[in-house]
């Protein structure tokens, strides 16, 4: 979410651009649930997809491919020039981060799960 805020800060405060897409104006109150949404139906999808072997694979293609998919909505709602530029680089951005962030090194999941306790089973 960091880093949407800061490509939102780079280009309208410090750019100077009327971020802008099909009547919607981005802004952060905007952007942090655009994030947060994503980002927790990303988490629990890597969650279901944690007991597969192939898991970490099938979850990458699904974020890879909505990823892709997301590139099309500033496209769509009618952004141009550098307003489109800075939508698409806010999208890129968010995606990688979240990529990387739930993958992690080698396929590993960054998701602390606590263990089950034991049930003690006692005399009766």
């Amino acid at each position: 979410m960091l880093a949407a805020i800061l490509v939102w800060v780079v280009a309208t405060p410090i750019a100077g651009l009327d971020l802008h897409a099909g009547g919607w104006s981005i802004s952060p109150g905007a952007i942090i649930p655009a994030v947060l949404v994503p980002g927790i139906l990303a988490w629990v999808l890597r969650i279901a997809f944690e007991p597969s072997p192939r898991g970490p694979l099938i979850w990458t293609i699904i974020t890879v491919v909505v990823l892709a998919l997301s590139l099309l909505g500033p496209v769509v709602m009618g952004a141009s020039g550098p307003i489109l530029l800075a939508l698409l680089t806010m999208h890129l951005v968010v995606g990688i981060v979240l990529v990387v962030g739930l993958r992690g090194p080698r396929g590993t999941v960054h998701v602390s799960r606590t263990p089950r306790a034991q049930e003690k089973v006692g005399p009766l």
